[in-house]
């Protein structure tokens, strides 16, 4: 933990002189582009959805930044094109700095680089978990799945032990690659076994 914070803190730091640019909810930061983005976006507050778009012209979300992260972090350590769109879940701030000097700040710090395998990692597990619901298992469990996920790095957690999640059934559509129909259908089968309450712009995992 202790490693973490001091990770945690050397990002701000270096962005901390950087200007603050403010987006509000749905604006798209970042968009998909064939040549090497210059900036990299560190988020100050807020959440920041990557996702990209399916052949019907539905969005496929694949991941969820939250503030301290920074992004994205591809094209500079393999001087890739940015495939996808970085879109504001909430309103947020944001601060920008030269790929160059990304890659330089990286280069200098270890810690910083360990921390970001860290965080890699942990999400390539939860892309594989994906992966394997996709191919066999149902629609509530993968729900189910997604709403843990997202309860445990974005969870706000109540006094009663019941947790609370800023997100949407047509986000969870998003996350989960099922139809928007077929989420609020399970959303409400759930709700009929108190396991959650949906609510406009939240839902509520119930304590057991």
């Amino acid at each position: 933990m202790i490693k973490d914070d001091l990770a945690a803190e050397k990002v701000k730091q270096f962005y901390q002189n950087r200007p603050l640019t403010l987006h509000k909810k749905g604006s798209v930061i970042i968009l998909p582009s064939d040549e090497k983005l210059p900036l990299v976006t560190y988020i100050e507050s807020g959440l920041v959805g990557q996702y990209d778009i399916t052949t019907e012209g539905n969005k496929a979300m694949v991941n969820i930044y939250k503030p301290g992260a920074f992004f994205p972090i591809s094209s500079v350590v393999n001087s890739t094109f940015n495939n996808y769109y970085f879109e504001a879940i909430t309103d947020v701030s944001v601060r920008q700095m030269s790929s160059e000097l990304v890659e330089d700040f990286l280069r200098e710090n270890p810690l910083i680089v360990y921390d970001l395998l860290k965080r890699l990692y942990r999400g390539v597990d939860g892309l594989l978990r994906r992966m394997v619901l996709l191919l066999g298992e149902t629609a509530n469990t993968r729900l189910l799945y997604e709403l843990f996920l997202y309860a445990d790095r974005f969870g706000r957690k109540q006094l009663d032990g019941s947790m609370i999640l800023d997100i949407t059934a047509k986000e969870l559509a998003q996350q989960t690659g099922l139809a928007r129909e077929t989420v609020s259908r399970e959303l409400k089968k759930l709700k009929e076994l108190n396991v959650l309450l949906v609510e406009r712009g939240q839902i509520t995992l119930l304590s057991r």
